[in-house]
């Protein structure tokens, strides 16, 4: 038995989206690496306690939902549990604890790996500022900054490796919280190359949002982008994920959008198949996962210019990159693939080329490695994304 690993989360559930997927994947990789895997999270609703998987055991503490300040309730209970539990546990030099964003509040004390936010919280405020929101909801949102922020560097300080989505978004952590020297490792998640098994068989747009996220998506990028592309493309559709919403476009374009709602993660790819190119609008992102599964499918991507997103995709090589905000640069470069449909397919091809670097049995082995290192007070900065 190599030792212990430990998975500190807000929340995990196996069979659902690409956040738990990283973890999943993580653990099921450890286990056959001999250690014995934990994951610790809140438990929602029709969760069991405990939970035996033939990857780990998971264990879900009771959660909080407040009606106001629910993130900053929600991690004070969630920091308490933790604590409580690790009193509990005795750690040995072979053991390690990776731990998501504030779910390291509770570790205070004990070495730990923190796999950073997004981005800083002051940098995801000033992202949104372009987001259409109620005089309220930008009070409230502050307020729930400045008590991210308060979180983010105490977790951040106190951990002996961290893991970042990108060198961009390491500066800017390391900017904002005048950071001391602590080994790190990009980026953030892994994924999984898929083979393409079918030709898109309509003319269509994927996008991916859920409702209660739709500002920070950039839904409303895209809205003002619809018409003029669907004006100049007769055929052309988009196909929604996620969460419904009413979008906000003339009577005319609504039947050209067609919203399939949420899907489960394991089907998702069935339509990155189907979509001739997948658009990501989103103002703040430490880096989307629908970009990285575009990537892995092989699709040619237009994306917002997030920090990070030229360490990921070379623009006009591997994706096309616009500037957030400018509704005319989306649809040139949405129009230029779609006019240009055997380019868009050599974009898509070398995307996928690309994203190899990323591939789940490589981003595991090197993660863990680097968790072991640190652990052992030996471990050395470590970029997946760095070309040769």
């Amino acid at each position: 038995m190599m030792g212990r690993l430990f998975l500190v989360l807000q929340q995990f559930d196996p069979d659902a989206g690409s956040y738990s997927a990283v973890f999943r994947r993580l653990a099921e990789h450890a286990t056959k690496q001999g250690y014995s895997v934990t994951i610790t999270c809140d438990r929602k609703t029709g969760q069991p306690a405990e939970e035996l998987t033939a990857y780990a055991t998971i264990r879900r503490f009771p959660s909080i939902r407040a009606p106001v300040f629910s993130m900053i309730i929600a991690a004070l209970r969630r920091a308490h549990n933790t604590r409580a539990y690790f009193k509990t546990v005795t750690l040995t030099s072979d053991d390690i604890i990776i731990a998501n964003g504030e779910a390291a509040l509770g570790l205070a004390g004990l070495p730990y790996v923190l796999r950073a936010g997004d981005q800083p919280a002051n940098t995801f405020l000033e992202n949104m500022q372009r987001g259409k929101v109620r005089f309220i909801s930008r009070i409230a949102r502050r307020i729930h900054i400045l008590f991210q922020s308060i979180i983010e560097k105490r977790v951040l300080r106190k951990a002996n490796g961290l893991i970042f989505a990108s060198s961009e978004t390491r500066d800017l952590f390391v900017q904002t919280y005048a950071l001391r020297t602590t080994p790190w490792f990009v980026p953030r998640s892994g994924i999984e190359p898929r083979p393409i098994r079918a030709t898109p068989k309509k003319m269509s747009l994927l996008f991916i949002a859920d409702a209660h996220d739709r500002i920070r998506k950039g839904a409303q990028d895209l809205e003002q982008a619809l018409p003029t592309l669907f004006d100049e493309f007769k055929e052309l559709m988009l196909i929604h994920v996620g969460q419904p919403f009413t979008w906000d476009v003339p009577a005319w374009c609504q039947n050209r959008i067609r919203s399939v709602g949420r899907i489960p993660w394991d089907a998702i790819h069935e339509y990155y198949e189907q979509a001739s190119i997948v658009v990501s609008c989103s103002l703040s992102e430490g880096f989307p996962n629908v970009i990285l599964e575009a990537m892995a499918a092989g699709k040619p991507i237009v994306t917002s210019d997030i920090n990070g997103i030229n360490e990921y995709l070379e623009d006009g090589i591997e994706g096309l990159v616009y500037h957030k905000g400018a509704i005319d640069e989306l649809i040139e470069k949405v129009r230029f693939l779609l006019k240009n449909p055997g380019r868009a397919r050599s974009v898509g091809r070398a995307a996928k080329t690309r994203i190899r670097a990323l591939a789940y049995p490589v981003y595991e082995r090197a993660v863990l490695e680097f968790a072991r290192q640190v652990r052992q007070g030996r471990a050395q900065d470590f970029n997946l994304l760095k070309r040769s």
